[in-house]
């Protein structure tokens, strides 16, 4: 008789679709590289601004719709001039300016054509100007993009670029003057507190646009008198006129103690870290 076969090795347990996808992506986490790092926390912070050109696309849609109508029916009038029919052209283009401007304001519909077509350019010439205004927001977000991609960092309006490289005052404040920005000015508690706790991690000093007029202060960025000051204890110097052959300039100190008492004035031509600052010059659409 011939011998039983042996029953076949049960097959090993197929894993679920579910336990592969998940050790899928487990493996694809584990192997994501600093740059892919880098990339998400980047689309991160733009994310704000991406949302806010979704909003101008559709109201730059909205500006052209009403500005070709409104072209439109400039076409039908300059028609007369070369038609045969004048007041059948002069009628169906007075009809469409009408009705556009009745849907868009109730308030005009005992209105006379003559008055409708003065609404409606003072309309045309609205949104001929919001168009202008979004054109200047999206070349204002598409370099915030860029300056973010850089190095910038953002803070409510601002933007800040930390070089740490030694300049002198003059080498700080032209390098910020070559990337379209100065040496900063602090506005606020706030904004000083920001900058405080971000200086901290680098430990370095660096130049503000703080510079010293004969006896008086100025942020140079503008040539205003400081208002709001953080200066360190026993300081500012006054003890001397500043002139160009002794100058004295404000920095940031590294390592401050004592929150919002962290300004101190040294020569100009001492060196420094470079933070340089850049406020908002719009306001955007919300």
């Amino acid at each position: 008789m011939a011998p039983k076969k042996a029953p076949a090795a049960k097959e090993a347990a197929k894993p679920d679709n579910d336990e592969i996808d998940a050790k899928g992506k487990d493996a694809k986490d584990a192997t994501a590289t600093p740059k892919e790092a880098k990339e998400s926390a980047f689309d991160k912070q733009v994310k704000p601004f991406k949302r806010l050109l979704k909003k101008q696309w559709a109201y730059k849609l909205a500006v052209a719709l009403v500005l070709g109508i409104y072209v439109a029916a400039i076409i039908f009038v300059i028609m007369l001039s070369v038609g045969e029919d004048k007041s059948s052209n002069l009628h169906r283009a007075v009809e469409i300016v009408r009705e556009f401007m009745i849907r868009r304001n109730e308030s005009l519909l005992e209105s006379n054509d003559a008055e409708i077509l003065i609404e409606a350019e003072k309309a045309a010439q609205v949104l001929a100007e919001s168009a202008k205004k979004l054109h200047e927001i999206e070349i204002d977000i598409e370099d915030a993009r860029k300056r973010l991609k850089n190095g910038w960092i953002a803070n409510k309006d601002a933007m800040y670029l930390y070089n740490t490289a030694k300049l002198t005052w003059k080498q700080s404040n032209a390098s910020c003057a070559a990337q379209g920005s100065s040496l900063v000015k602090v506005d606020s508690e706030e904004e000083e507190i920001f900058l405080e706790k971000k200086n901290e991690k680098n430990g370095i000093a660096y130049w503000l646009s703080i510079w010293k007029d004969g006896y008086e202060y100025i942020w140079d960025v503008d040539k205003t008198l400081i208002k709001i000051t953080y200066w360190a204890k026993n300081e500012p110097s006054k003890d001397y006129f500043a002139t160009e052959l002794r100058p004295v300039c404000g920095l940031m100190k590294p390592l401050c103690i004592t929150p919002l008492q962290c300004w101190q004035t040294i020569d100009c031509n001492g060196r420094a870290g470079t933070l340089c600052g850049l406020k908002a010059k719009r306001k955007w659409l919300t």
